[in-house]
């Protein structure tokens, strides 16, 4: 059986499964039929003949994103651009444990001093990766250095 793929007026076709130009390996029968180049131009094909069809402009216009928004990552103070994010440690904890209430303050600040010696010695941004860590905490941090902080684990 051949089938031919509609592009611009041109017919291609797509071979047989008993063909020698057939790249399946698994024969007869198989659910993989004719080559990729075949697959490709009878897609797109198909994408020619829709082109036509009244709608379509409106359907692949909706289809499309209007503008290109460069892409971001969460940090603990908002979206960072991903050409901003710098030289990025990619498995650090700021702070590790249930700390008490009586050590959370000196915890915080020793963090934001460590981060803050870092940030001149090229550390832009790190990636934390500490379970069951206490958000709030962080968010102090963050607020109080400018090496970008993304939180990987769930908060508590």
């Amino acid at each position: 059986m051949k089938y031919t793929a509609l592009q611009s007026g041109s017919g291609t076709e797509i071979p047989d499964e008993d063909s020698p130009m057939n790249s399946s390996s698994t024969g007869p029968g198989s659910a993989r039929t004719g080559s990729r180049r075949a697959f490709v131009a009878a897609c797109s094909g198909a994408t020619a003949c829709l082109a036509d069809w009244p709608l379509a402009g409106r359907v692949f216009a909706a289809a499309r994103p209007l503008t290109k928004a460069a892409p971001t990552v969460a940090t603990m103070r908002g979206p960072v651009g991903c050409e901003t994010l710098g030289t990025t440690l990619m498995h650090e904890h700021v702070l590790f444990g249930a700390i008490p209430e009586d050590l959370r303050s000196n915890s915080v600040d020793f963090a934001v001093q460590l981060l803050n010696e870092a940030a001149p010695a090229g550390v832009d941004t790190l990636v934390d990766l500490t379970p069951f860590r206490d958000i709030g905490l962080y968010e102090q941090v963050a607020r109080r250095t400018r090496v970008n902080i993304i939180r990987i684990c769930l908060p508590v």
